[in-house]
């Protein structure tokens, strides 16, 4: 087969039409890789408009990944600051509740100190209440016992220092005048 193939081969080399094809077909493949070519540098544009974007995107990135690690570390430092302030205040309120217990320990001592002052101003109100009434019984008897003295000296026309000499000394008045202590007895029994 490759015998048979060869002399055709040999009986068309030399015929005007296989020239001229063996002339064009070489042009033929220069299109075909003018083509391939223009293909190519399309493509070499693309990837350097492509890569002209991503080195301006990496570019931004980097900018914006400096300006976030910029923005990350102040906030850092915000969330530190934010940090000691709560610790800050987390002490204070302890504080502030251990001021707070003592202040009801205290507050509750003071109650009871009310309560009690209270009752021993009810016992003392009570004791002046009693002490009044008694006092006022007292003024009552000592007016009556002034009214029976007037009634008594205005009867008997003893001088009031006379009475006063008697209850001061009764023994003395009443040796020198036991008829008097009788009769005065006697009428007081009598009113």
């Amino acid at each position: 087969m490759i015998q048979k193939n060869i002399r055709k081969w040999l009986a068309m080399r030399n015929w005007c039409w296989w020239r001229f094809y063996t002339l064009v077909k070489p042009l033929l493949s220069v299109v075909a890789a003018e083509d391939e070519m223009k293909q190519k540098e399309e493509a070499l544009h693309k990837a350097k408009d492509e890569l002209d974007k991503i080195n301006s995107r990496s570019k931004d990135l980097e900018t914006q990944n400096v300006t976030l690690m910029q923005a990350k570390q102040d906030l850092f430092l915000q969330v530190q600051t934010q940090q000691d302030t709560i610790d800050d205040c987390e002490e204070r309120v302890e504080q502030l509740l251990k001021d707070k217990e003592d202040f009801q320990s205290q507050l509750k001592e003071l109650e009871d100190r009310l309560l009690d002052e209270e009752d021993a101003g009810a016992d003392a109100a009570d004791k002046r209440k009693e002490l009044e009434t008694e006092c006022s019984e007292l003024k009552k008897d000592v007016e009556d016992l002034e009214s029976c003295l007037k009634k008594v000296n205005s009867f008997y026309n003893y001088p009031i220092q006379y009475l006063n000499l008697k209850t001061c000394f009764p023994s003395k008045v009443d040796s020198n005048n036991e008829m008097g202590a009788d009769i005065f007895s006697n009428y007081l029994f009598a009113v």
